[in-house]
């Protein structure tokens, strides 16, 4: 596998494992060294496609005499992963911001004596991540009229997006 070793067993049948962590893979390139003289079935940097969630091929290889020969079992697992960055709630001070489909900016007012924000931010998929957070928590300093708070979530396979958290305090 490009980039990667694959480890095998060393008992008969031999058995090589990889699992591939990447939603667009189509196809991998194998190459391998074989020892002097060696004769396989397959040549060293073939495309193998990837058809579904576990692909399996085999190479046989056979000594340069013909007396010995050994198959390597290929069992190739594609491992999906999560694409949702979305968050499934987002509240401040405790109280709850009501979230939209497709909407990354979000305004909101407090109280003029506000002086401390406290950020909850869950996200939709439990596998992705509010990146800059604290267990999903983050607090801030609020001495000014206005801030932004940039909340950034990552889905598992590495997607990103960001909301905006505008909070205006309001005159009393």
């Amino acid at each position: 596998v490009v980039g990667n070793s694959v480890e095998c067993s060393t008992t008969s049948p031999i058995t090589c494992k990889y699992t591939i962590k990447n939603n667009d893979t189509k196809s991998i390139k194998v190459t391998f060294e074989k020892s002097k003289g060696a004769i396989t079935d397959k040549e060293s940097g073939f495309e193998q496609e990837i058809k579904n969630d576990t692909t399996t091929f085999s190479i046989k290889v056979t000594s340069s005499d013909g007396n010995k020969s050994n198959t390597y079992n290929f069992e190739i697992t594609k491992k999906n992963l999560a694409t949702d960055s979305t968050l499934k709630s987002l509240t401040l001070n405790g109280k709850e911001i009501t979230l939209k489909a497709d909407t990354p900016k979000y305004q909101t007012n407090v109280s003029f004596t506000t002086k401390k924000l406290e950020v909850k931010a869950i996200p939709n998929d439990e596998k992705a991540k509010v990146l800059d957070f604290k267990d999903n928590i983050s607090s801030f300093d609020f001495y000014d009229n206005k801030k932004e708070i940039k909340i950034k979530v990552q889905a598992e396979d590495g997607s990103l997006s960001t909301y905006v958290l505008t909070v205006n305090k309001r005159d009393e």
